[in-house]
């Protein structure tokens, strides 16, 4: 998630993007190979991805339910 093609792609429609730090990239990718491709969803793992939100949240980071085309 930290290469340059996909914020430059996500940058063509105008968003910016704001990457975690390494240990929650670790934590997010191992969770996505070892439990989601397993479809094992853990409590804990939400937990944690509720807290990685918060974190970027606090530096300024904010989502859309909505796309654009």
């Amino acid at each position: 998630m930290e290469q340059d093609f996909y914020k430059d792609k996500l940058k063509e429609y105008g968003i910016e993007t704001i990457v975690p730090d390494e240990d929650d990239r670790i934590f997010i990718g191992e969770s996505i190979f070892n439990e989601f491709s397993k479809e094992v969803f853990l409590p804990e793992t939400k937990k944690r991805y509720l807290e990685i939100i918060q974190k970027l949240q606090k530096t300024g980071c904010r989502g859309s339910n909505t796309w654009m085309y």
